[in-house]
């Protein structure tokens, strides 16, 4: 796994460290998440430091909403977004969404099938908190599900209690992480509601012009590009 940037833009040489943690809290038990338990026991400084730089980048009042887009489909868009969650709520309370209204995969990785998901509270027929499930036993990483809002994406983000709900978890999280998906499942509808985001690409699939176009998608649809996340899958 490496970050890679442009100039001016976000870099994090990603290698691995050990040693101790001093001052930080224990992260939450993934061992039942091979691949994410792996990326977090090489790579938890790195990912923490990239959490630090992209909270610089939110409104000095209030959170923020960083948007984790994949420039094609099963590029590790989900597993980077909870590795990135779980490294922040090492340092701090942040939460975790599952905004790929087209595969609900988080939610099906984290809680299966929620009575409640944040698009019920989007549209008023729940609270906050009857949507919100705690990866931790903490309560340190706060994660919200889609309850069934897979085929109405327009919908969804048409309904007026978004912008409510997401003023409330800037409000409540100091880091918020979106799992946007692919840019062809819609993750690009997402870059207005966000203060920044991180693209993430398979290494082996990826040319250089599809990251160049996702990027460009997310800028001009009003976000900050902190840089590009490789993986290897």
């Amino acid at each position: 796994m490496s970050l890679v940037s442009l100039p001016n833009s976000l870099s994090v040489a990603f290698e691995p460290r050990t040693g101790a943690r001093d001052g930080l809290m224990p992260l939450a038990d993934f061992s039942h998440h091979p691949i994410v338990h792996r990326i977090l026991t090489r790579f938890i400084q790195p990912i923490m430091e990239l959490s630090r730089r992209a909270r610089r980048v939110g409104p000095v009042d209030g959170g923020t909403l960083v948007l984790l887009a994949a420039s094609h489909e099963k590029a590790g868009c989900s597993t980077m977004a909870l590795c990135c969650a779980a490294a922040a709520a090492a340092l701090e309370p942040t939460a975790l969404v599952d905004a790929d209204l087209s595969s609900r995969g988080l939610t099906q990785l984290l809680v299966g099938r929620p009575a409640v998901g944040w698009d019920d509270v989007v549209s008023g027929a729940s609270s906050p908190q009857q949507a919100v499930h705690y990866v931790d036993a903490r309560e340190a990483l706060a994660f919200f599900p889609i309850r069934a809002a897979a085929a109405n994406s327009p919908a969804l983000h048409g309904q007026p209690g978004l912008t409510g709900w997401l003023a409330r978890l800037r409000g409540d999280y100091p880091l918020v992480f979106l799992d946007g998906g692919s840019i062809e499942s819609g993750a690009a509808r997402w870059a207005p509601w966000v203060d920044a985001a991180l693209i993430v690409c398979d290494a082996a699939r990826s040319v250089d012009s599809e990251w160049t176009r996702v990027w460009d998608c997310l800028e001009e649809g009003g976000t900050h590009v902190l840089g590009i996340v490789e993986t290897f899958v």
